[in-house]
């Protein structure tokens, strides 16, 4: 079904890049990871090793918040019996991991918005990614003989 659901994720352009999930992804949406391919697009921003401490970060929050195999088992095996219910138990674990992952991002955005970049996490419709706002970076005019 992801292969359906991803078809929403939009593509880059020149002013945001686009992180597509790297895995499966809850009926929220969430994914449990998001790709760490390095696009070329932010050569001139931020570093190779910066962008994949950034993304590990993301990832890593997500594997440590993320629901076990016995409970995302139980969540879907027993949806049916339970008209959807037993999603709750599982989803409340991924919400821990979408607020984790939130706070990873702000602290990220706190380093990344002096060179012009910012990540946000976008949820629709049983999909996610995560967007990389590219800010134009403004030259600071050195020449003050015009004073």
């Amino acid at each position: 079904m992801d292969c359906i659901f991803n078809k929403q994720i939009p593509e880059s352009t020149e002013k945001i890049v686009i992180i597509r999930p790297s895995s499966k992804t809850f009926i929220t949406g969430l994914a449990s990871s998001y790709d760490e391919t390095y696009p070329k697009i932010l050569q001139s921003r931020v570093s190779v090793e910066e962008w994949s401490a950034a993304l590990a970060k993301i990832n890593e929050a997500l594997f440590y918040y993320w629901p076990c195999f016995m409970c995302m088992s139980f969540g879907y095996c027993f949806s049916p019996c339970t008209l959807g219910l037993s999603f709750c138990l599982p989803g409340m674990r991924i919400n821990e991991a979408k607020q984790k992952v939130i706070q990873e991002m702000n602290s990220i955005n706190k380093d990344f918005s002096r060179k012009g970049m910012k990540l946000k996490l976008v949820q629709k419709c049983s999909t996610s990614w995560i967007e990389v706002e590219l800010e134009e970076i403004l030259a600071m005019d050195t020449d003050n003989s015009q004073l």
